[in-house]
C-alpha cells in the first residue's frame, strides 16, 4: 500500500459524513439568522431585561409615597400595660410631592428608560446583528476554501497517480513520485484543517443563535464580494444617525 493511502480513506469518510449532515440539516437564510439570534441570544435577552427594569422604575416614580399609619399611647404606667392607657390616637398620613417636583422626577426616569434603550438594548441589537453577519459570512467563506482544497488534493492525488505510473515505466527517477507524495500529504492536513475552520465557524454562528450543540444547520447562498466607498465624513455622519446609543 503506497503511503497517505490512510488520509485518502480518511478523506472519502469525511466527506460521506458532510453529505449525511448536509442532507439532514435545517437550511437557514442569513435574514433567518439574524432574526433568530435577536430573538434567543441570551445578550440581548439581558439587554431587554435592564429595559424592562428601567420602564419598571420608571412607572413606580407616578405612585404615591406609602402612607403612614400611627398608634400613640398617653398616660402609660408602664410600657408594658398598654390597657392602661389615659388616652390613644390613632391616625394614618400621607405626604403628596409637589406637582412640579413629582412631574420633574417622572420626567428624569422616563428619560433614564429611554436612555437604557438606546445605550443597551438597541447597542447590543446592532452588535449581534453584526456579529451574525460576520459568521455567517465566515461560514460561507469556509466552505468555499473547503471546496477548493479538496479539489487541490484530488489534483495531488492524479499528479501522485501519474508520477507512478511515469516511475514504473521508467520515465522518472523516485525522487519525482517523493516530491508528489509530499504534495499530496500536505493537501490532505489542508483539507483537514479547513474541515475544522468550517465547523468552528457553524459552532460561533450557532453559540449566537443559542442553538442546540447538536443541531445540524446550513446556510445558503454564497459568498459575495461588494465593494463599498466610504470617506471618514460620511461614515461619521452614517454613524451619528443610526448608532442608537
Amino acid at each position: 500500500m503506497y503511503p497517505y493511502t490512510r488520509f485518502t480513506s480518511l478523506i472519502v469518510l469525511l466527506s460521506l459524513m458532510v453529505g449525511l449532515e448536509l442532507a439532514d440539516a435545517e437550511m437557514i437564510t442569513r435574514d433567518q439568522a439574524i432574526e433568530q439570534a435577536l430573538e434567543r441570544n441570551p445578550e440581548i435577552i439581558a439587554a431587554r431585561k435592564a429595559w424592562e427594569v428601567a420602564q419598571a422604575q420608571a412607572v413606580q416614580t407616578r405612585a404615591w409615597s406609602n402612607p403612614e399609619f400611627e398608634l400613640e399611647f398617653e398616660e402609660l404606667p408602664e410600657i408594658s400595660s398598654l390597657g392602661k392607657f389615659g388616652e390613644r390616637n390613632i391616625g394614618v398620613s400621607q405626604s403628596i410631592a409637589l406637582p412640579m417636583e413629582w412631574w420633574w422626577r417622572r420626567e428624569a426616569a422616563k428619560q433614564f428608560a429611554d436612555a437604557v434603550k438606546k445605550s443597551v438594548y438597541e447597542t447590543k441589537k446592532l452588535d449581534i446583528r453584526l456579529r451574525c453577519q460576520i459568521a455567517y459570512d465566515h461560514i460561507l467563506m469556509q466552505r468555499q476554501r473547503l471546496v477548493y482544497l479538496e479539489e487541490n488534493y484530488q489534483l495531488a492525488q492524479d499528479f501522485l497517480k501519474k508520477a507512478r505510473l511515469r516511475y514504473e515505466a521508467g520515465d522518472v527517477p523516485q525522487l519525482e513520485v517523493l516530491r508528489a507524495e509530499v504534495e499530496s500529504g500536505r493537501a490532505i492536513k489542508a483539507v483537514l484543517a479547513a474541515r475544522n475552520e468550517w465547523l468552528s465557524a457553524k459552532a460561533e454562528l450557532s453559540a449566537l443563535l443559542a442553538r442546540d450543540s447538536g443541531a445540524f444547520f446550513e446556510v445558503t447562498g454564497d459568498l459575495v464580494f461588494n465593494p463599498v466607498e466610504w470617506n471618514v465624513t460620511d461614515l461619521k455622519e452614517l454613524a451619528k444617525q443610526q448608532r442608537a446609543d
